[in-house]
């Protein structure tokens, strides 16, 4: 898979090509997939190019009679018309017609690119640098400075190799704990950026100023008077009607015999590939699933296939194959893995590439856009209850708040300072985060009723805080291995359409994404549109828990002082967050202190913990 790199060089001590070179030797790429890479350098600014075998468009030349230098890689459609329509040949190659379309319209050319990608462009009249990402933040740009220099790549880990940077982020880990995610620029390292999704830098060379901007944000898309009309529409129809187009955005231009349908036999996949059946398409259905669990996912998209008529491919994942590929993948992204489920992508992707099917359509977003995380429906529901004890007495509300609060929750706030509420608004120390809350907020205050407006609000700051970073998980995992992953749900039609859809069409008491279970009911039945969700999840009790003593004198225990002996029994009683603890704990011990991953898992097999060797996930 296609990688930009690029690097500035302001040291004369160093060019900034050789910065670009290992930058490119230092990317994750699997032993078993080629990739070409190549460098075009113009004083102290060289773009570079990694290509792999896969279906994105990736280009690097110098265009508009070598006054621009472009780098480029994505999923672009649409783009004949867009060119059209500006006066440019819509058979120029890709990288020329970007360039005059920066040279005509400046920055904001990129509010009319579709699909995912990432560019840069250097143009050596001006001498300035743009790099930029797509709307939604899959292909990742991340970012750093070094002494005299910055580099930019999709790969951390390429990253810190040309900068040398090693300095882990504490401020990181109190946004891993609160919010299981990292929103805005910070990463896991002190002076490693991530460019936010619609974001670019321009880099101005004389003046050696970096501008950071935005060019989308989510809340843009809506619009008080559709939200209004969308209160009557057939929704699930209109749901239909466009994912239809944005399949059609994935299949056009693309061979049909490499594509499949990855799926764990869920809504959101069954949803795409029955509307796939509609349209005439059919893919095969691979399923990736793991043991221990209460529900088996090969199980589910087994059924769904049989239905839909369709090949059905699995890959098993074991538990003692699970280690060596969690380690593997923290390995690749440099980073926290954040979900464990990942850990098993990169060995469904030699699966997928066996059967000869390098590129596979997912359901990933539905949920997001459409009310289907689980704090949604608490928020409905905790509404409704408030609005129910309204009419209660006073004194009698304060009593019931009180009984029901909990006693660390209430030790807590009566020992902070700022009040929690005034906290909360400041993005609890993520400005950033805090910012695009208020935006949000102020985008939609257009809805009347204000409980529907505060679901809706959570519903937004949801895609906001956590598409982007397990989208980019998802690009680094596969980039290595030659797969490309197609999201119907994250193109920009379907976003306009969700986000401008009301809350009615989405959740009720008991029920969320009721728009795609309607959708679902006609070509599947209503016992497949009913299937609760399952999530498909590792098994963290069995399978992550008994990790837990990696954290006795560990590097959680070195570097943020977490103390084993009063902490682990909270811990303990909270596998979730034990989980977080032990993601960062496998991070720290594996990128930061450079320990061999051999060694730590003949440390499991010392705690009676089955695991393969670290080879076999290579």
């Amino acid at each position: 898979m296609s990688r930009i790199v690029g690097a500035i060089c302001w040291n004369e001590g160093e060019k900034a090509e050789d910065l670009v070179r290992r930058a490119m030797e230092a990317v994750p790429v699997s032993k078993n997939l080629e990739s070409v890479t190549k460098t075009i350098s113009s004083g102290p600014v060289a773009l570079g190019l990694m290509h792999g075998s896969h279906s994105y468009t990736a280009a690097l030349s110098e265009v508009s009679r070598g006054r621009y230098i472009v780098s480029c890689c994505g999923f672009i459609y649409g783009s004949t018309q867009i060119f059209r329509d500006h006066d440019l040949p819509p058979d120029a190659p890709l990288e020329e017609n970007l360039a005059s379309l920066y040279g005509v319209i400046g920055i904001d050319f990129l509010r009319l690119i579709p699909g995912m990608f990432s560019l840069s462009i250097y143009d050596r009249e001006l001498k300035q640098l743009l790099v930029a990402c797509d709307r939604s933040g899959f292909f990742p740009v991340y970012y750093g400075r070094g002494s005299g220099n910055l580099v930019f790549c999709s790969s951390i880990k390429a990253v810190r190799a040309a900068t040398g940077i090693n300095r882990m982020n504490k401020a990181a880990f109190a946004q891993h704990l609160f919010f299981d995610a990292q929103y805005g620029e910070n990463t896991y390292y002190e002076d490693v950026s991530s460019l936010i999704y619609g974001g670019y830098l321009l880099v101005d060379m004389d003046k050696r100023a970096i501008k950071k901007g935005r060019y989308f944000r989510y809340e843009e898309l809506f619009e008080s008077d559709e939200y209004r009309r969308n209160r009557r529409i057939e929704a699930p129809r209109e749901l239909k009607s466009h994912l239809k187009s944005c399949l059609g955005h994935i299949i056009e231009g693309q061979d049909q015999n490499s594509l499949g349908l990855l799926c764990g036999g869920g809504i959101d996949c069954s949803f795409v590939g029955s509307t796939l059946k509609e349209m005439g398409v059919t893919v095969p259905t691979f399923c990736l699933y793991t043991s221990d669990v209460e529900v088996q996912e090969a199980d589910q998209a087994k059924e769904l296939s049989d239905r839909l008529g369709t090949e059905f491919i699995a890959s098993y994942m074991p538990r003692k194959k699970y280690y060596p590929y969690l380690l593997r993948n923290i390995l690749t992204l440099d980073q926290p893995v954040v979900h464990p489920n990942l850990a098993g992508l990169q060995l469904g992707a030699k699966t997928i590439l066996a059967k000869n099917k390098p590129n596979q359509i997912l359901g990933v977003g539905s949920d997001l856009l459409f009310g289907g995380t689980g704090n949604v429906r608490s928020l409905y529901r905790y509404l409704k209850l408030r609005k129910f004890a309204a009419i209660l007495p006073k004194g009698l509300r304060r009593l019931m708040g009180v009984s029901v609060r909990e006693m660390e929750a209430l030790n807590l706030e009566l020992r902070m300072r700022n009040e929690l509420s005034t906290v909360a608004a400041m993005g609890a120390g993520n400005f950033e985060k805090a910012s695009a809350e208020k935006r949000i907020e102020s985008a939609l205050e257009g809805i009347g009723d204000s409980a529907e407006r505060h679901v809706k609000i959570l519903m937004l700051e949801n895609l906001c805080d956590y598409q982007q970073h397990l989208l980019n998980r998802r690009f680094e995992l596969m980039a290595g291995e030659g797969v490309s992953y197609y999201f119907p749900f994250l193109d920009i039609e379907m976003l306009r359409f969700a986000i401008n859809l009301p809350v009615k069409h989405c959740v009720n008491w008991s029920e969320a994404k009721l728009v795609v279970r309607n959708a679902v009911v006609s070509t599947l039945g209503k016992d497949l549109a009913d299937r609760p969700k399952f999530g498909g999840d590792v098994p963290i009790d069995k399978w992550i828990v008994p990790l837990k003593f990696l954290l006795i004198e560990g590097f959680v225990a070195e570097q943020l002082g977490f103390d084993p002996d009063v902490l682990m029994p909270i811990a303990e009683n909270h596998p979730k967050l034990l989980w977080n603890l032990l993601d960062v704990e496998l991070w720290g011990r594996l990128c930061v202190r450079d320990e061999n991953p051999d060694d730590l898992l003949d440390q499991f097999r010392e705690k009676g913990i089955e695991c393969t060797d670290f080879e076999a996930a290579d």
